[in-house]
């Protein structure tokens, strides 16, 4: 029988080795949560793109609307080639101003969505990394167990050659 120093070492060792285990799934789960996390951060970024484009379509057709009212109050008819000029470079001008901001909202959402993507793969690795650590836990243990036998080899019978034939 072992000393009891012997047995705390290998019980210790199978500890460390079902931590690291726990541990490689307890990472795992706090990497879902943060990738859930960045994914609907990734969605209120794609809404607001959205609520922006639409806000600042509105702001475009008011300031159209309105430049249409001053020039029809003046008695400038509408259907003019100046005026559809004006409307056209500034339909222009505002929609490149406006697809620009949307892109900065559909950005963030991208690298959200990578950040989650990245996060749900660590979240894998991590557990196999908490398997991978206890092993050397777990082979420490063997080791401590392997030398409790006091260095004798149990008697497993006779060795025989290749090409021996028969019993005992």
């Amino acid at each position: 029988m072992a000393d009891p120093v012997t047995w705390l070492a290998v019980g210790s060792s199978v500890v460390a080795g079902g931590m690291s285990i726990a541990q490689g799934y307890q990472q795992r789960e706090t990497m879902r949560g943060q990738a859930a996390a960045a994914e609907y951060q990734a969605k209120i970024s794609e809404l607001q793109g959205k609520q922006v484009n639409g806000q600042r379509l509105d702001e475009l057709n008011q300031a159209l609307g309105a430049i249409d009212t001053m020039r029809a109050g003046r008695g400038v008819n509408l259907d003019s080639e100046t005026g559809r000029a004006i409307r056209r470079d500034r339909r222009t001008r505002a929609t490149t101003a406006i697809n620009n901001e949307v892109l900065g909202y559909n950005s963030a959402a991208q690298s959200k969505r990578n950040e989650a993507t990245g996060l749900r793969r660590a979240g894998k690795w991590a557990v196999i990394s908490g398997f991978a650590n206890s092993l050397s836990s777990f082979a420490s243990a063997a080791g401590g167990l392997g030398g409790m036998g006091g260095g004798k080899t149990p008697n497993t019978g006779t060795v025989r050659s290749a090409g021996a034939k028969g019993g005992k």
